[in-house]
């Protein structure tokens, strides 16, 4: 799907998410790794059972997820919703 819809960037949430569809073990952030044109980035779990990363830490996340989409270049164009 995300090869067809071609998105700048996609946001795992959870580092099992990142693994579970890439097969390999990310570090939260950024990821070298591309998926064709798109890049990659894992955020914290948002699971209660990821108690051990605090809310705000979970939100910087978030947040540099947000501000990294402003910097992904595109070598594609896409149409307008």
């Amino acid at each position: 799907m995300a090869v067809e819809l071609r998105p700048l960037a996609i946001g795992f949430v959870g580092k099992e998410a990142y693994r579970g569809a890439i097969r390999d073990r990310p570090e939260l952030g950024a990821q070298e790794r591309r998926l064709g044109e798109t890049a990659l980035f894992v955020l914290p779990s948002t699971s209660p059972a990821n108690a051990a990363v605090p809310w705000a830490e979970r939100l910087r996340w978030f947040q540099a997820f947000f501000d990294a989409l402003s910097n992904v270049p595109s070598t594609t164009s896409h149409p307008a919703s």
